[in-house]
């Protein structure tokens, strides 16, 4: 769209609806399989257009175009779906790339934006289709098998930041030593007093993961005898079981018996 007052805006686009056949001819159609819905909608250029033009002076053009061209990486979606949302809602990066291996539960409504009625479905996949109804020309590649060492290289593959969310301790380790090969940076936000970690492994390749609060990978989840076993370990990189509040202690402590 030119720029201009919205009045001249508007007679440009009726000038261009009426030069392309009329509104019904104008644009695209998007076919949301899973709500059994076409959506008319405009092409993707002016899609993006339209989309972003409320910012457009605190972003400028050329400056989104930029972030357009950028792709992301998110690993855990429990935590890291609103991220990966937010990301696409903003228009922020051009390419997502979402990788849960999980599917939706009960206990996770507290924190992810679907419904009772998507219970059973891979969270994945579930992100994925609420994207596309949002911004259905942003590309999103999907990983519903999570980050594995068979999919960790076409996962990692061209990332510009990777947002790390993921349960599993030693994939933790491992994406972060292949992020630093790569230069990729790295965001990590924990639910315990505000905690954000940022590793940024493009302009400091000779950082340690985790910032060096761990000498090595973790053992694996299934090692732990208990739930509270593990969740201590995680504290590690947020400074350690002692540094998280009461509140957070006494409810780890009860994660297997009296919480869920």
């Amino acid at each position: 769209l030119p720029a201009g007052s919205p009045e001249e805006r508007e007679r440009w686009m009726a000038q261009a609806l009426e030069t392309a056949g009329g509104r019904d001819a104008y644009g695209r159609w998007v076919h949301l399989p899973w709500r059994r819905m076409m959506v008319h909608l405009l092409a993707p250029e002016d899609y993006f257009d339209v989309v972003t033009d409320r910012n457009r002076d605190k972003i400028n053009r050329e400056e989104q175009r930029l972030l357009r061209s950028r792709r992301v990486g998110v690993a855990g979606l429990s935590v890291g779906g609103e991220a990966a949302f937010t990301l696409a809602q903003e228009h922020l990066c051009g390419t997502l790339v979402l990788a849960d291996f999980d599917a939706l539960d009960l206990s996770n409504l507290n924190r992810l934006g679907t419904g009772v009625h998507a219970l059973g479905q891979n969270k994945a996949v579930l992100l994925a289709r609420r994207i596309a109804e949002v911004d259905p020309w942003l590309e999103v590649v999907l990983h519903p098998e999570g980050v594995t060492g068979e999919s960790l290289d076409a996962f990692m593959d061209g990332l510009d930041l990777l947002v790390e969310e993921c349960d599993g301790l030693a994939m933790k380790w491992t994406m972060r030593e292949e992020a630093r090969r790569r230069g990729i940076d790295i965001v990590f936000a924990g639910d315990e007093r505000g905690f954000l970690s940022l590793e940024p492994y493009g302009a400091h390749p000779d950082l340690l993961p985790f910032h060096g609060l761990l000498d090595g990978p973790q053992p694996p989840r299934s090692s732990f005898d208990s739930p509270l076993a593990f969740m201590k370990e995680l504290t590690v990189w947020l400074g350690g079981w002692d540094a998280i509040s009461d509140r957070s202690q006494n409810s780890l402590a009860q994660l297997g018996t009296e919480l869920g």
